[in-house]
């Protein structure tokens, strides 16, 4: 997954839905997620570290136009500007730890690394506009 955002800047969201692969109970992970603690981590093209487990966010949609007609998440960062100062291509993941479910098998507790089948690339693009405005 590709994304994009100009540098210095906090918009867009990154906005990532896990994968239903059918191998996995997606209610389940549904369930589970609304349990969950989500980081985010980025570097850069060296390794070196620019967010390293900040708290990221999940969102609900409504799926009425795709094939179950259930709800779903997006796992979601919001930048801050300093992070996507430098022009480049970084390399970023969530991670999700689940906790326990009153009800469930401890087994449904521990962590998943985002995204799990491609690379989610962030590309800071090099912005021209002045971001930041002193008020009189």
């Amino acid at each position: 997954m590709d994304f994009f955002i100009r540098q210095n800047n906090s918009l867009p969201l990154l906005l990532m839905k896990p994968i239903h692969d059918g191998r996995t109970d997606y209610q389940l992970f549904n369930k589970m997620i609304e349990n969950a603690a989500i980081t985010f981590s980025m570097m850069d093209e060296r390794g070196s570290l620019i967010v390293a487990n900040k708290p990221a966010f999940i969102v609900a949609r409504s799926s009425l136009f795709e094939e179950e007609y259930d709800n779903f998440y997006y796992v979601g960062y919001q930048f801050k500007p300093e992070e996507v100062k430098k022009i480049g291509n970084y390399k970023a993941q969530f991670k999700i730890d689940f906790f326990q479910i009153s009800g469930q098998p401890s087994y449904l507790t521990g962590s998943i690394v985002l995204p799990q089948k491609e690379s989610l690339n962030v590309y800071v693009t090099n912005s021209f506009v002045k971001t930041e405005v002193n008020y009189i």
